[in-house]
This record gives structure tokens, C-alpha cells and sequence, in this order.
């Protein structure tokens, strides 16, 4: 199927009749979301909630259960909309925060693979896209300290999450990518 586009192979699976043919893409491995099969019940920890200045909000049901940018089913009351900001695995805890706090100038990524260059010697524009369904945003890579970059966005984005990849585009197409280290 490598040399048809998603378009092409879709309406092969219509002609088909295969139910796949109009099925929204997912990343997810596991049906329904629910990751607690791949952990065992001591790994899954109560932990504090707290607010980006460390005040104690409430209790949390395990880290495997949030994401970075998350809103609903954080599982505490506020007056105002709050947001998982970060996931602190080394004290087991949830930092949530205001809309405003998710947004991030730019991010350092490493474990690059670059396909047009053989390394990032220079700044390069790009699209970046930081997420499955993130519109790929205008940046500027630099070459960062060993072996990194770093990518600088020309309007603030939303929930720039470690652990994810991030992809580099230069018109339709891509010109490398690596995992996200930290928000900047």
C-alpha cells in the first residue's frame, strides 16, 4: 500500500465495502483508552493535584490517566476551568493550571532524524506539528546543544507535551522529526 496516499486507500476499502473505509484515524493500541491492563495495580498510584504554584488541590487516581492539555475527568471542582499543565512522575503528582498556562513559545527536541539534511547545521522555517491532530504551526529550528533542537514558533501553541514527537514539515514534505523534551 506504500504507494498510495490514506485518499486512495480508502476508496479502495468503500469498494470493498470495508467498514474501515470511513472510520476516523486513532493512534490508540488499545480499544476505549483504557491503559491500566499494561500496568500492574501497585504501579497505579493516588497522587496529589496541585496548582502551578504548588498548592494542594486535591487527589488524583493514578498519572497513567492524564494527559498534558487535558480538561474533563481531572476529577477535582474549581471555580474556573483548569488544565493538566504537567505530569510529575517522580513525586506522582498532576499540576493543573488556567487555560493561559498551557501555551508555549516553543520546545527542545531530541532523538532527531532529519531526512532532507544530514544534520541541522543552520536555522530552518518549518511547520511543526507537535500531535495527531495539531495543524502544523510556522517555527524556526536551531541547532541546540548535543544533538538537540530547538523550535521556536511564530504564535504561541497549546499543550507542547514531552514525551511526544514532533514532526518538521517544509511544504508537503517532511523533513524530519524527533521527541519533544520539554515546553519552552
Amino acid at each position: 500500500m506504500g504507494g498510495y496516499s490514506k485518499d486512495q486507500v480508502r476508496e479502495i476499502a468503500r469498494s470493498l465495502g470495508l467498514e474501515t473505509a470511513s472510520r476516523p484515524e486513532s493512534q490508540d493500541f488499545i480499544a476505549g483508552r483504557d491503559y491500566t491492563p499494561l500496568f500492574n495495580d501497585d504501579e497505579i498510584r493516588q497522587g496529589d493535584i496541585v496548582d502551578v504554584n504548588g498548592c494542594f488541590l486535591g487527589k488524583h487516581r493514578g498519572i497513567i490517566h492524564y494527559t498534558i492539555g487535558q480538561r474533563r475527568g481531572i476529577g477535582i471542582a474549581s471555580d474556573r476551568p483548569l488544565y493538566v499543565m504537567d505530569i510529575d512522575a517522580e513525586k506522582n503528582r498532576i499540576i493543573v493550571g488556567e487555560k493561559k498556562n498551557l501555551y508555549a513559545k516553543g520546545l527542545i527536541a531530541s532523538d532527531l532524524n532529519f531526512l532532507e539534511v544530514e544534520s541541522l547545521d543552520r536555522p530552518y522555517e518549518v511547520k511543526a506539528r507537535i500531535r495527531l491532530r495539531h495543524t502544523a504551526a510556522a517555527a524556526t529550528i536551531h541547532p541546540y546543544r548535543n544533538d538537540k533542537v530547538k523550535v521556536l514558533f511564530k504564535e504561541l501553541q497549546a499543550a507542547v507535551t514531552p514525551g511526544q514527537s514532533v514532526v518538521f514539515y517544509r511544504g508537503d514534505i517532511v523533513f524530519g522529526g524527533g521527541i519533544i523534551e520539554k515546553a519552552l
